[in-house]
């Protein structure tokens, strides 16, 4: 059980502003039931394994493209890197106009 809830806290902290459909999609889940494990529901173990990945996923990919931006940093000039700074805030707030 305590690990449940270092997951649940895991997804609320991620996630603070998304609602229970968008996490239902994100982690393949009926809306109903991931509400009852967000307010303390026992979990299935296929439940825990499958959010448990899903979270992996998404900070794999995290990693990756900071990886990434640490390795060629160095032969990007200022211009560069303030047009990619640039390109993340506009698509920051497109997401934030759409909700996503």
């Amino acid at each position: 059980m305590v690990q449940q809830e270092q997951l649940i806290k895991e997804i609320k902290k991620r996630y603070p502003k998304h609602t229970y459909k968008q996490l239902g999609e994100m982690f393949q889940m009926q809306t109903t039931r991931l509400f009852r494990l967000m307010n303390g529901a026992e979990m299935r173990t296929s439940e825990y394994f499958k959010i448990k990945e899903k979270l992996e996923i998404n900070s794999s990919e995290l990693s990756s493209l900071i990886q990434f931006l640490e390795k060629h940093s160095f032969s990007l000039s200022r211009n560069d890197c303030n047009e990619i700074v640039s390109n993340l805030e506009e698509k920051f707030f497109i997401r934030k106009l759409t909700g996503l």
